[in-house]
């Protein structure tokens, strides 16, 4: 799709009537008229070759191109789109020169124009493009209402220590929108050296709280976990308007993501048995996740449990998560707790063994068929089709 999009782009703006509509301030490069009066392009191999036209003429080729845009000596939008092809183009590999190329395109001309739209259009060129080597020309807008969140995005994408720094740098003389821009992008970044000024926005307005305890989760510096455990607490471990208990729960994640196993057990554990209401189900539900993706197999006890809990959302997830790690070591661990329950959970734990291919359990699905409790009966036969294929057929048969 991006091909045939980039194909109508440049089918556009290379039309033969753009030639009589540059009147650019600087002088018109002899490749630049050629490439005009050998297009539109009409396939995917002659997209190539214009693009290769434009990077063959360099720095001026491309200014003259942006000269035109920036002017509004030709077609704005056709050579907007133009200018996005490109900018995907010289993301390829093997292609660095012509992006610094470009990186220098984009910065020089965003001195050239005040258009706030054109302007955003640029920065979001770079944040295709961009390395440190856009980092300057991007700080210079940090502070500006329409396009700080743009160039906040832009340096998130670069995301080196000289992207963090600017952004870090941006962020004390930042105020309204903006400074919540920046905060998502220090979160976004990752950028450890932001985490203390980060922890003070916490105790602002909600609106900020909750943008800079997302982005505390998100770096998951150990440091802030006493932050996001107090938030959490303070929300009564439901989602409130600073969604501090997802941020908690996004934290443990990436603290498990880091190789701290041991603190995102600690918290995934903490949040699971403090759940404990209806309202709380959707958190409980997130922690017993967490808690699978820890200790992988080992977690089926703690599934088997919750899969006979009185909460149908929590059983239909503990029987989700134990999917993967269902094995022949472990179904009959399943089959004693099909013994034991009452006929809705008997029901979906033969449903999901049945779908999880769990053989070991063919004999209690098939002595299920007999159940007394219609609904056992009906998850049995889908269930025994399921593990027993052709060989069940007689036991089928007989319930007809």
């Amino acid at each position: 799709m991006k091909k045939i999009i980039s194909t109508l782009v440049i089918a556009a703006f290379f039309s033969a009537d753009l030639k009589a509509q540059m009147q650019a301030e600087r002088p018109v490069p002899a490749g630049v008229t050629q490439l005009l009066e050998q297009m539109p392009t009409q396939n995917t191999v002659q997209l190539k070759t214009g693009m290769e036209q434009i990077s063959a003429m360099g720095e001026n080729g491309l200014a003259t191109i942006l000269d035109l845009w920036v002017t509004g000596k030709a077609n704005a939008a056709k050579l907007q789109y133009a200018l996005g092809s490109y900018s995907a183009y010289v993301t390829e590999s093997g292609k660095e020169k012509e992006r610094q190329t470009a990186v220098k395109a984009f910065c020089d001309v965003l001195q050239k124009t005040s258009d706030k739209e054109k302007l955003a259009f640029l920065i979001t060129q770079l944040q295709l493009v961009a390395k440190d080597d856009a980092v300057k020309c991007l700080e210079n807008y940090l502070s500006d209402k329409r396009l700080c969140d743009n160039a906040s995005r832009a340096l998130v994408s670069v995301n080196s220590q000289a992207s963090k720094q600017a952004l870090l740098r941006a962020l004390s003389k930042a105020e309204g929108d903006c400074r919540l821009s920046l905060v998502q992008a220090l979160g976004d970044s990752r950028s450890r050296e932001a985490v203390e000024r980060l922890s003070d926005l916490t105790k602002g307005d909600s609106k900020l709280a909750k943008v800079a305890l997302y982005a505390l989760s998100n770096i998951a510096d150990p440091s802030s976990e006493k932050i996001l455990a107090e938030a959490a607490a303070a929300s009564g471990y439901t989602y409130d308007v600073r969604n501090a208990v997802a941020s908690y729960l996004n934290y443990a994640q990436n603290l498990l993501s880091n190789g701290q196993k041991e603190q995102a057990e600690k918290i995934a554990k903490s949040l699971f048995e403090k759940s404990k209401s209806p309202n709380q189900i959707h958190v409980k539900t997130a922690a017993l996740k967490l808690l699978a993706d820890i200790h992988q197999e080992k977690s089926t006890p703690l599934l088997i449990a919750s899969a006979g809990d009185s909460n149908p959302e929590l059983r239909a997830a503990a029987l989700a998560f134990a999917k993967p790690f269902l094995s022949a070591s472990n179904v009959s661990l399943w089959v004693k707790k099909i013994k034991q329950s009452e006929p809705a959970v008997r029901a979906d734990i033969i449903k999901m063994l049945g779908e999880s291919k769990a053989e070991g359990a063919l004999p209690i699905v098939l002595k299920s068929l007999k159940d007394t409790q219609p609904e056992v009966r009906l998850a049995a036969i889908t269930a025994a089709g399921k593990l027993g294929g052709v060989k069940v057929a007689k036991d089928l048969l007989k319930l007809t």
